[in-house]
């Protein structure tokens, strides 16, 4: 399986794409110490997973109970594979040999042997006169496994389509781990194993019968193959994607739009596939066009930096989908799309600059002029971070550009951004002014790329001989070698010299232009002053731009503004920050727009 692990150096970790804008942080290594296995006492409350072989299908089921301070158990039982349900256990009863347990309402009995560690139950599960073999094992966390990688997917079979994700589990010496969420059909945590011969991979699911077999392309990033089960086989492509866009199916994320047939949205959702025939590429996006004779006005959702699909999804949430919601149920129509590369889109993301990502949107904003619902003289363009770049890219060197909205878009170069956002993230962790220092030090060295690797390590060990252990000053090199040759890629390269204020002098079209006060990673402070600047240099009487209270990088409400907080704060977006984009679109646009 070599060619589909990924593998971070151990010293320091230089590079985390989140979200929009590039992440750069130094984190020295850290020594854990070893941790005791947990035995059965230790782990009340307690889940124990089996599956039932009905012959005709397996169902996955999961216990879980509770060891009240009489001594008595609680708890109940989740069958999986049928909608979660959840059925209270009327009794259930361990000791040093047996295990057994009890539901009344459904008539279901089980008895069964413990094994010597108490880690698995074996016995026969009873249900209306009917007796079947059935085990239990105790699900232990395992620290060491490790989430290395996810692989997206999505498949047609006939009228139906199914978007899913395989989460890829590693820990050394031990068999690699796979687990399928199929968010379509609301089914989570399903088992499937995988294996390699060659460049062909197979991922089986034993539970459903099903399995995938495909050839991994060159780039270890994407595997097109079928989907086989039961006689049935469906084209199906796996796209590998950064871990922090991974949906965790366990988050709870109201503001996601959850579209049904009893509480129909008020506008028309269609998949668009546009041709950027310079780059010899198509981009798939969806289109939402609010309910009404039109035209109305259609705002372009351009994604921040990193590989993004159309929903700008990072953490399970999908901001771009809310934004998109939010306008559409306004007047306004939005089409978001799989940047090249992500998705359903075609081309190679790896290569790509700003610049390329400007040339997919202006394909994109020709092909919008076409459509009779869309007003060609009111289009948008919305950028996210990276995004706060392109539009205003795009606006100075167009003139069917009606506005532009940044939202948390750099007003200096990506160098000085990098520089910038590493010190605050890492001094909101708690790191001292010393270790800020060093980091700064150390990192502009690698940036600036002025010198050879032999040369930086013998001046940082030179100047933090007292601070670097013997451990860290022998990872040093490979460190540095790791970090010099991802800070090279094309991309990179564009974004630490591109100065967005040379566009923004250029655009005399409305701008709303605003972040979050707590934006640790595009800092209002460093960024809000120049783009104001420039804009007023343009001779732009149209601009508004706006501080947010209390909002992070991704218009979150936060407490501190770390990234690390992005993944548990429920909300996706705040509703403040969409009534500020709401309201100025209606203010700058407001003739054809109607409250739904």
């Amino acid at each position: 399986m070599k060619r589909l692990q990924t593998r971070f150096p151990a010293s320091i970790r230089c590079m985390l794409f989140v979200f929009g804008i590039f992440l750069t942080s130094v984190v020295w290594p850290l020594l854990s110490s070893a941790q005791e296995q947990p035995t059965l006492k230790a782990t009340v409350p307690a889940i124990w997973y089996g599956e039932l072989n009905l012959k005709i299908a397996v169902l996955r089921l999961e216990f879980h109970v509770t060891q009240g301070e009489d001594g008595k158990y609680t708890g109940k039982m989740i069958s999986l594979d049928q909608g979660n349900i959840a059925v209270p256990l009327d009794s259930f009863a361990i000791n040093d040999q047996t295990m057994s347990f009890a539901i009344r309402k459904v008539q279901i009995q089980f008895e069964g042997k413990l094994s010597a560690n108490k880690k698995m139950a074996s016995g026969t599960f009873k249900q209306l006169g009917k007796d079947y073999p059935f085990s239990l094992a105790l699900v232990e966390p395992d620290p060491e496994m490790r989430h290395t990688q996810t692989w997206t997917g999505r498949m047609k079979a006939g009228a139906q389509k199914f978007d899913f994700q395989f989460r890829y589990f590693e820990k050394e010496g031990s068999d690699t781990k796979l687990k399928l969420d199929s968010f379509t059909e609301n089914d989570f945590d399903r088992v499937a194993t995988i294996a390699q011969d060659g460049t062909t991979i197979t991922i089986a699911i034993p539970s459903t019968q099903a399995k995938i077999v495909g050839k991994l392309n060159d780039k270890s990033d994407q595997i097109d193959g079928k989907w086989l089960q039961r006689g049935g086989e469906f084209k199906i492509i796996l796209r590998k994607i950064p871990l922090e866009q991974t949906r965790d199916p366990k988050a709870n994320r109201p503001q996601t739009p959850n579209p049904s047939l009893r509480n129909p949205p008020k506008y028309k959702t269609t998949e668009l596939t546009i041709e950027n025939k310079l780059a010899d590429l198509k981009l798939v996006g969806s289109l939402l066009v609010p309910d009404g004779k039109g035209p109305f006005p259609v705002v372009v959702l351009i994604t921040g930096s990193g590989p993004q699909d159309r929903d700008e999804t990072i953490f399970s949430h999908k901001p771009f989908y809310v934004i998109a919601d939010h306008l559409a149920k306004r007047g306004v129509a939005s089409f978001r799309f799989d940047e090249r590369g992500v998705g359903e889109s075609t081309g190679d993301f790896s290569t790509a600059t700003s610049k390329d990502f400007a040339n997919d949107v202006e394909a994109i904003v020709e092909h919008l002029k076409t459509i009779p619902k869309l007003n060609p003289q009111k289009i948008i363009l919305m950028g996210h971070s990276e995004g706060g770049i392109i539009a205003p890219m795009i606006a100075a060197n167009r003139d069917d550009i009606a506005g532009v909205v940044m939202l948390a878009g750099p007003g200096v170069p990506g160098f000085d951004i990098v520089m910038n956002q590493t010190r605050l993230i890492s001094a909101a962790a708690g790191a001292d002014a010393t270790d800020l220092d060093y980091q700064e030090f150390f990192l502009k060295l690698v940036l600036e790329d002025k010198l050879a690797k032999d040369q930086l390590v013998q001046l940082v060990t030179t100047k933090y001989k007292n601070k670097l252990s013997d451990e860290e000053k022998q990872m040093l090199p490979v460190a540095i070698e790791n970090m010099k040759s991802q800070f090279k890629s094309p991309w990179f390269k564009y974004f630490l010299n591109h100065d967005p204020r040379p566009d923004l002098r250029k655009i005399k079209i409305p701008v709303l232009n605003m972040v979050g006060s707590k934006d640790l990673q595009v800092d209002p402070n460093l960024n809000m002053p120049e783009i104001k600047r420039a804009l007023a240099e343009a001779g732009n009487k149209h601009t508004t731009s706006v501080i947010l209270p209390n909002l992070n990088h991704l218009f979150q409400e936060c407490e501190t503004g770390e990234p690390s907080e992005y993944a548990k704060i429920e909300q996706t977006f705040a509703p403040a920050a969409l009534d500020v984009i709401s309201n100025w679109l209606t203010k700058q646009f407001g003739a054809e727009l109607t409250n739904q």
